[in-house]
């Protein structure tokens, strides 16, 4: 465990799916991927190995979900059921995902949701910042505050 993040935390933040959209390459071309203690090492197909930054990674993670976010509420996905509650369809599936919206505090039904619960004990997923964004919120932190 590296600075708190279980196995199984680090596996979801630094993987070779997010390392193939930081490089722009297919996952197949991620030959080989370790967690260090302050950056990630990872042997791209046809390349020399490269250093990066957990930050890149963590600042990935959170701007994909921002960027899906955007495409769901500007494609309509976004529709209000009351006044605290939203339901987002999935562009992939066609399901509905319903998002609750607290006092500076978002729910989501859908797994990627739940799963950074369990691993971070916060979360924010497409879903989420879909609603944030029709709410007029740019990020999570700016909700929060």
């Amino acid at each position: 465990m590296i600075r708190g993040l279980s196995n199984e935390a680090q596996h979801y933040l630094y993987s070779a799916a997010a390392a193939a959209r930081i490089f722009g390459c297919s996952s197949s071309h991620i030959l080989k991927l370790q967690v260090w203690s302050k950056v990630i090492w990872l042997h791209l197909k046809g390349h020399r190995p490269v250093f990066v930054s957990k930050e890149a990674f963590k600042t990935h993670f959170v701007l994909w979900r921002r960027v899906h976010g955007k495409r769901l509420r500007e494609t309509g996905a976004v529709r209000r059921e009351s006044q605290h509650s939203f339901s987002v369809i999935s562009q992939r599936t066609g399901d509905f995902h319903s998002v609750e919206v607290g006092d500076r505090v978002l729910f989501c039904t859908c797994g990627d949701f739940k799963k950074q619960t369990e691993l971070f004990g916060k979360a924010c997923c497409k879903h989420a910042y879909a609603v944030l964004q029709t709410l007029g919120h740019r990020t999570l932190q700016d909700f929060a505050a």
